[in-house]
């Protein structure tokens, strides 16, 4: 799933990526599952890939094999042949946000 909300930085010494995922997308509840997961970077030439990736959902359709993305296994996740960079990382923490409008 392409993810639009994060950031990287450091925390307490660590470095960190905070990533913003809504609990009705079907990527929140893989990621509940896991220790682990990967952050990768594609070309801007694979747009329509990453339009197929973010506006389909991996529950009801393969979207990796719609999308013509080739996935490479890692040994703690997964990747794309035509990534230019891939970061492993395992969950520190997680937390719901809750975000007020004030109307």
């Amino acid at each position: 799933m392409p993810i639009n909300l994060g950031e990287f930085g450091t925390l307490w010494g660590k470095s960190v990526v905070t990533i913003y995922i809504k609990p009705s997308c079907y990527t929140h509840e893989l990621l509940d599952q896991e220790e682990y997961f990967t952050l990768c970077f594609l070309p801007t030439w694979y747009y329509s890939a990453l339009n197929i990736l973010g506006s389909t959902s991996g529950r009801d359709t393969d979207k990796i094999k719609k999308s013509g993305l080739k996935p490479i296994e890692l040994p703690n996740g997964v990747s794309y042949s035509v990534a230019e960079e891939t970061f492993i990382c395992k969950k520190l923490y997680k937390q719901t946000l809750i975000i007020y409008l004030r109307i």
